[in-house]
């Protein structure tokens, strides 16, 4: 390579190390690695558009792969760092040249890809490295409580669905947009045009994968309120909790506000939502979003945890949306596998509980109560449920159709990223008796 190139490669493999190690650093501190790098961009500006993609596509590869490369961050952190970037299918460049140089490893041929099965990917790593091929076990990739927590039992059948949940929650996610407002030819057109490649879903409407590299967020028809970015499971919870254009409906834990602008999208504007947060700051995304879309039949408020003030009306429809493990969301959120624990779990258990224990007293009779995470563990989900409806006789499950494939459901349902392409989720239909 030239001596600019070479300078410029390694100004730029300097700087990824630096942000690993400030990743790390936070992340065993509790603090989601996004918000620690959006954080570290704004201390140093001068990090171009172009140095921003490498440096998340490295970090993000990172916490992907660390259950493997965990063993180098001592001695050779940059080792790490190359083996993770190419486990993640990325291309052999100038800073893994850098890379390869400092942790005395060989140059892979111009044009090389790393194979995309991850039982070829523990070979190949172990062939590379020249390492004992069970320190790359896929288990190892994953906290020893997310393993054993899995409800898989001891056959062929569920061997192969447990190796494909591994190796789908180690690939990167893909984007789903959701759109409203506009038809999908005026939406796609606008994608197209930006180099983006557009696949409507055949079967949820208005559910659009969206694969390049631009920056959708700065599109006009989505500064116009056109489409959301929202998963294709997130998608489905709306889906099952089917509100009516007459309803009203409570978003218990609205969050960024994603599932109270689908609600409001299928009720055509009409009826009435009701979105509450306990995070003051997610109040004021909501209502930008909201704003954006024109959505008129959403009222938010802050939310104790404990009572609804100042809404004395009982609901056709409550969801509620739980804080969890988020273990549905691992493929696009790496780092947060490292962050949570066992113990941590059981205090989420013991709070999606409390908070379905408070919004049942908002649900009429005969309405429903749905019940949702973004996790994959039995513990969070079908326990916790069955344990509530134990509790309160006066609710049953409530069968609906599987959004996706349109099978029969009876009350609940995990959708799982594997399948569908899309993160993992759960859902429960109640309805009071």
């Amino acid at each position: 390579m030239s001596a600019k190139a070479n300078r410029i490669a390694s100004r730029q493999a300097l700087v990824c190390s630096e942000f690993a190690r400030y990743s790390l650093e936070a992340c065993r501190l509790g603090s989601p690695v996004d918000r620690a790098i959006a954080h570290m961009f704004r201390q140093r500006k001068e990090q171009g558009a172009r140095d921003r993609r490498l440096i998340r596509q490295v970090v993000f590869a990172m916490f992907r792969w660390w259950g493997w490369i965990h063993q180098w961050e001592d001695e050779c952190l940059v080792r790490g760092l190359l083996l993770a970037y190419l486990l993640d299918g990325n291309p052999w460049n100038l800073v893994c040249d850098v890379w390869a140089q400092e942790s005395k490893l060989t140059p892979l041929p111009v044009g090389w890809q790393i194979v995309s099965d991850l039982q070829a990917k523990q070979q190949w790593i172990s062939r590379y490295t020249q390492e004992d091929e069970n320190l790359f076990q896929p288990k190892k990739l994953f906290p020893d409580f997310f393993i054993n927590s899995l409800d898989i039992p001891q056959d062929q059948e569920a061997t192969n669905v447990f190796d494909q949940l591994l190796s789908c929650l180690q690939t990167r996610s893909p984007l789903w947009i959701r759109i409203q407002n506009f038809d999908f030819q005026a939406v796609n057109r606008q994608l197209q045009q930006n180099h983006l490649t557009t696949i409507l879903h055949p079967i949820v409407s208005h559910a659009v994968e969206v694969q390049g590299s631009v920056n959708i967020n700065q599109l006009s028809l989505f500064k116009a309120g056109a489409f959301e970015v929202q998963d294709l499971a997130s998608q489905c919870i709306g889906l099952v909790c089917a509100p009516q254009e007459t309803e009203k409906w409570w978003d218990v834990c609205a969050g960024g506000g994603g599932k109270a602008l689908h609600l409001a999208t299928l009720m055509k504007g009409k009826g009435q939502i009701v979105a509450t947060e306990i995070r003051k700051e997610k109040l004021h995304e909501i209502r930008r979003r909201a704003s954006r879309g024109n959505w008129k039949n959403i009222v938010i408020h802050h939310w104790d945890g404990k009572e609804l003030l100042g809404i004395n009306t009982f609901f056709d429809g409550v969801l509620v949306d739980v804080p969890c493990s988020g273990t549905g969301t691992w493929r696009r959120n790496p780092d947060a596998r490292w962050r949570i624990h066992m113990q941590d779990i059981r205090k989420l258990m013991t709070l999606q509980l409390e908070i379905l224990e408070c919004a049942k007293n908002k649900v009429k009779s005969g309405g429903v109560l749905v019940y949702a995470t973004c996790s994959v563990m039995q513990m969070e989900n079908e326990s916790v449920v069955e344990q509530f409806l134990k509790q309160n006789p006066s609710f049953q499950l409530d069968s609906f159709l599987h959004p996706i494939t349109q099978e029969s459901i009876e009350g609940m349902l995990q959708i799982w990223p594997h399948l569908f392409n899309s993160d993992g989720m759960f859902v429960a239909k109640m309805r009071r008796l």
